[in-house]
């Protein structure tokens, strides 16, 4: 085990580190302000910050995009739905009904 230098957050400086994962980049924003002497806490509140932080912007923008999809999808069925007569009629048909 090789040592690391003392935190000044009053924690030792495996807590600290593991602390600056709890809530994401939040938690490494407040270790980075608190932190002033390990490096060792600040390297692990730098890669909370940016790391998680990336992670948390894909995750919105892959929701994001996910909704999108489902909306414009489904307005362009109901739009193709209502231009094509001839789809309409397969699908409004009895010998489908039956099928059912």
């Amino acid at each position: 085990m090789t040592s690391v230098e003392e935190s000044s957050t009053g924690l030792t400086p495996r807590v600290a580190a593991v602390l600056a994962y709890l809530a994401g980049p939040f938690s490494g924003v407040l270790l980075l302000l608190a932190e002033r002497t390990s490096g060792y806490v600040r390297f692990h509140a730098w890669q909370s910050v940016l790391g998680l932080g990336a992670l948390g912007i894909v995750v919105v923008m892959l929701l994001g995009l996910a909704f999108a999809s489902l909306v414009v999808s489904a307005r362009a069925f109901f739009v193709l739905y209502d231009k094509l007569p001839p789809a309409r009629k397969v699908l409004d048909s009895e010998a489908l009904k039956e099928l059912r």
